[in-house]
């Protein structure tokens, strides 16, 4: 196809072209089929595509076969001739293809790259048609048209991930830590430890961004150690004052996989002088926490004496039937759920379900993103052990943090601040469950 477009732009430079990138059936789905048939098979369907695609081309159009059911149009019409070519190529593939006594359902995308016969723009072709390929299947669209926009998201990604090792080995990550309340004793008894980045150029990025980004590589071990390590480090500052608080961390399923991140952790509590059970280990619902060696991982964890809490809880994977086998302590119940409570009776009584379901199984049960009086006192009110959000306080440096902890703000009663379910329950867990 290169060589073609290659030709083409000696004969005629600078001239109008478009590229139709049709995906008609995607990788997985191929792979899976090479599984269930043999490779036989899947082979005659692609034949049996290709010529099906061969036969809507007109004189002056090009088809070829650029990957595994991946296939390119190369078309010179323009505007109206180009929309109808390629309507009609969109109503060819949502029909079923034969290969012998299959029918295959196709899940096709088309993307629509319009270039000129310029060298560098033939060079990126293919790429551009792919990107248009990928946001079409992203947003659940037949066909999607490629605009410069779609790489600006992508080329931002890989900046970042590209930029990681630097900004950890320049300082350029830094911890805020946002207090924990515990509602029997009315103190804060731990802080949850949050990553920020001040990049030089992109300014500051979220972590909702570069996290996710580097849990789909090795990046997220190397984040995942320099957190603890720094956490560690200004938890040990905390108890050289006489503030003898927790710190948790937020450890990702992939990372828990890792056969020496048990050795990482008794390493980095040794290297600092923090007892095992003042680190909390927090990990954010996900199907893969009960993968058998992410769950050994967990298991293990808890026989080192650290404490587990299950983040985000009623918002990610959800499966009860995982609170039977993991070995939390905590449910930490999303913003999400929270933020309704004064103003959303089904969101109460959902909240307390939760509530009396946690107790009930032994979990100690923490409330995020508490932003207001209102709500605070009506957590209180559902049972609540712990609380955490802006209410109380935004997430603080390390120095503020320490004199947050000597000087607390005083909290707002009401007639009855701790709820009498709340109290009784703090006399003891139910079996398999700590209470610290």
């Amino acid at each position: 196809m290169l060589e073609d477009l290659h030709d083409l732009s000696a004969r005629f430079p600078g001239n109008p072209r478009t590229l139709l990138l049709v995906e008609a059936i995607d990788h997985g789905a191929v792979r899976d089929a090479v599984r269930a048939v043999g490779v036989g098979p899947v082979e005659d369907f692609l034949r049996a595509l290709a010529i099906q695609l061969q036969s809507l081309l007109h004189e002056g159009s090009n088809l070829y076969f650029v990957g595994v059911g991946r296939f390119a149009v190369l078309v010179d019409r323009q505007n109206r001739g180009l929309d109808m070519f390629v309507e009609q190529l969109v109503r060819t593939l949502r029909e079923p293809v034969a290969s012998g006594s299959l029918m295959i359902e196709l899940d096709a995308r088309v993307g629509i790259l319009k270039f000129k016969l310029e060298a560098p723009e033939i060079d990126d072709s293919l790429r551009k048609a792919m990107t248009a390929v990928h946001n079409a299947r992203t947003v659940g669209v037949a066909c999607v048209a490629y605009i410069p926009e779609f790489d600006a998201g992508h080329q931002r990604a890989y900046a970042i991930l590209r930029d990681i090792p630097r900004a950890l080995a320049h300082n350029e990550f830094h911890l805020v830590f946002q207090p924990k309340l515990r509602v029997s004793t009315r103190a804060f008894e731990g802080a949850e430890a949050l990553l920020r980045w001040r990049h030089p150029v992109l300014g500051a990025i979220s972590p909702g961004e570069f996290i996710p980004l580097a849990e789909n590589t090795t990046l997220i071990h190397d984040l995942t150690t320099w957190v603890i390590d720094t956490a560690l480090m200004h938890l040990a500052e905390l108890h050289n004052a006489g503030l003898r608080v927790t710190i948790a961390v937020n450890v990702s399923a992939r990372t828990l996989e890792r056969p020496q991140f048990l050795e990482t952790l008794k390493a980095a509590c040794a290297k600092h002088g923090v007892a095992r059970e003042m680190l909390h280990i927090e990990c954010t619902e996900y199907s893969g926490l009960t993968a058998p060696a992410t769950l050994e991982s967990l298991k293990q964890i808890r026989a080192l004496g650290m404490q587990l809490s299950l983040d985000d809880f009623g918002t990610g994977y959800s499966n009860l039937t995982c609170l039977e086998t993991l070995p939390f302590q905590m449910l930490k119940v999303d913003r999400a759920l929270v933020a309704h409570v004064t103003e959303n009776p089904r969101a109460r009584q959902l909240l307390q379900g939760i509530v009396n379901l946690g107790h009930g199984m032994g979990f100690r049960m923490l409330a995020e993103g508490v932003e207001s009086e209102e709500v605070f006192h009506e957590i209180v009110a559902l049972g609540f052990d712990h609380i955490q959000g802006y209410y109380l306080s935004r997430p603080l440096a390390p120095a503020a943090l320490k004199e947050f902890l000597r000087a607390p703000p005083e909290l707002p009663r009401k007639e009855v601040l701790i709820h009498k379910r709340s109290a009784s329950r703090d006399r003891g867990c139910a079996p398999g469950r700590d209470c610290v």
